[in-house]
């Protein structure tokens, strides 16, 4: 560490008493790639907090997207389990009971009709 660097004709550097000198140059290259290192590391860490940013919103649109369906599906369920409890089980039946209800009230009005037109003549 205490090294001494000797002047171009070999001599030891005058004023100096033997105390170390240092190199400028190689204490500005450390320095530089101290600074350039510090900015890289900043860089990268706006980039991966960036890009874990961009991956978070990526994961809740997709949330969003899941919890939109699935609150859709819910509401389905309701509705299907709504008609299906107010409607008969048979619907089939039911329909064909209520048409031949209706038929026979209006043969039943017809025929009356007809008994009045025919009673009055």
């Amino acid at each position: 560490m205490n090294e001494i660097y000797l002047n171009q004709d070999g001599d030891a550097p005058k004023g100096g008493g033997g105390a170390p000198t240092f190199d400028i140059a190689a204490l500005i290259e450390a320095g530089g790639k101290i600074a350039v290192g510090a900015i890289d590391a900043s860089k990268r860490r706006k980039m991966d907090f960036a890009f874990n940013q961009q991956q978070l919103q990526a994961q809740l649109g997709l949330q969003e997207k899941t919890l939109a369906q699935q609150y859709k599906l819910q509401q389905l369920n309701i509705l299907a389990q709504a008609r299906t409890g107010l409607l008969p089980k048979d619907d089939k039946k039911a329909t064909t009971i209520v048409w031949a209800i209706a038929g026979t009230l209006t043969l039943a009005l017809a025929g009356f009709v007809t008994y009045v037109i025919v009673k009055n003549k």
